[in-house]
């Protein structure tokens, strides 16, 4: 994934757990999702329901469900990405169930 990362990239994540806000940078991008994969021992699970594109973005839809020490996650999730001579300059990630997402990550 990080081939697809321009140098620049924001990511930015809805909420006000430990990984709200916005990180600059494929570097810190790529480790903050690093560190979400191995928090999660692999127990994090993403289902695509929807993928809506054009040259300059794209929308995806899914389902997230998970486990992480005590807790769960359910829930569905929105990633906005805007694209840029081929690589993704920016991602804003938000989940319907905010509440249940800054408790998960928190």
């Amino acid at each position: 994934m990080a081939r697809c990362l321009a140098d620049s990239i924001v990511w930015t994540v809805g909420g006000k757990s430990a990984a709200a806000g916005a990180l600059r940078g494929a570097e810190r991008v790529t480790v903050m999702l690093q560190l979400r994969r191995a928090s999660v021992r692999g127990a994090l699970r993403r289902r695509v329901s929807r993928v809506f594109s054009t040259r300059s973005g794209a929308v995806i839809l899914s389902r997230v469900t998970g486990r992480r020490s005590w807790r769960s996650l359910r829930t569905d999730e929105i990633l906005v990405l805007t694209i840029r001579r081929g690589l993704v300059t920016r991602v804003r990630e938000s989940a319907e169930d905010q509440y249940g997402w800054d408790n998960f990550w928190s």
